[in-house]
């Protein structure tokens, strides 16, 4: 099985990054930390699902 790409590895530390920073930031709503973190996993599976996509793509 193929590894994520640099490109594919630098999305995943956005994304971690925009994380860092969004914990920082006041709480104004008492979902939002949650409803933001099941955003990012979404992106997060979305980005380490590619090297399976690529597979498939390549047959």
């Amino acid at each position: 099985m193929r590894k994520l790409t640099c490109d594919e590895e630098a999305d995943l530390d956005h994304m971690r990054k925009a994380w860092d920073g969004f914990i920082n930031l006041d709480k104004l709503h008492p979902e939002e930390f949650q409803e933001f973190r099941y955003k990012m996993h979404d992106l997060q599976r979305m980005v380490a699902a590619h090297p399976f996509l690529r597979i498939n793509h390549d047959t």
